[in-house]
């Protein structure tokens, strides 16, 4: 007896599931950026082609499905974006990402029918959440940032076993935001009444103080007035500032730690 025609694909929800610079979960508007996604509906196998397609701004991923359920009916994807043919390019050759905003998207997966879905677009995070060390100015003796005591940090000559802090993105408007923790759980926390940098046992909800922003070379609060977490490595003392330091202080580098 020959078995039953498998039934035709379709597709109910189109879920993203990676996240945006802002922390909320989306598809990557950076070029050659992998964004992941949850598929719901009928008739699923692993090996389709997945093709998401935005007008505005003009973009597209494509991709596979993977990890389907036994029945069909859901399944993951991978999906790898670039500008939809035809897009106007910037002048380095690229379509710059735009500002994160709601955009209609179109779905196809395999031979289904185009299903019409909203979702959140915007350029991918710079960090993805992890382990990293942060290491302060070119040059100096004290360069490398670590726990002092419950409380407190500083900068230490320890190359040869820098601690690793944890960096976990946390939805914001300005993007690109981050706690920052040590090894047993306590996070940087910025003062901007004194300009000093300190240690908590939590997280602040209401006030972001224990919130960070990557850019460039500087780490800068997220207050309404962001301040420069600034670092001597003479003396290894850790602090705010309002401005640049001309002497690297609010230069940092955030790296993955080495094996």
């Amino acid at each position: 007896m020959a078995s039953p025609p498998p039934p035709p694909v379709s597709i109910r929800r189109f879920v993203p599931t990676a996240q945006l610079s802002n922390g909320q979960p989306g598809l990557s508007l950076t070029p050659r950026t992998t964004s992941s996604a949850a598929i719901i509906g009928a008739g699923l196998a692993d090996d389709m082609t997945v093709t998401v397609t935005s007008e505005t701004p003009s973009f597209q991923w494509t991709g596979t499905t993977v990890n389907t359920n036994n029945s069909g009916t859901q399944c993951n994807a991978f999906l790898t974006g670039a500008p939809a043919a035809g897009a106007r390019s910037s002048a380095a050759g690229s379509l710059p990402p735009p500002k994160e905003e709601p955009s209609s998207i179109t779905v196809t997966v395999g031979t289904s029918t185009p299903a019409p879905s909203i979702s959140l677009l915007g350029p991918a995070p710079i960090l993805a959440s992890g382990l990293y060390t942060i290491k302060c100015s070119p040059s100096g003796t004290n360069r490398w940032l670590v726990e002092d005591s419950d409380t407190s940090v500083k900068l230490t000559d320890n190359t040869d076993d820098p601690l690793e802090w944890t960096f976990t993105l946390v939805p914001s408007n300005a993007g690109n935001s981050y706690t920052i923790q040590a090894y047993n759980g306590l996070y940087l926390s910025w003062d901007s009444g004194n300009n000093t940098v300190s240690l908590v046992q939590n997280p602040d909800t209401t006030g972001g103080t224990t919130t960070w922003t990557p850019s460039g070379s500087s780490i800068l609060t997220t207050g309404s007035t962001q301040l420069y977490l600034n670092g001597d490595t003479s003396n290894g003392s850790v602090n705010l500032r309002q401005d640049p330091d001309s002497n690297n202080g609010t230069s940092w580098t955030i790296a993955v730690p080495t094996v």
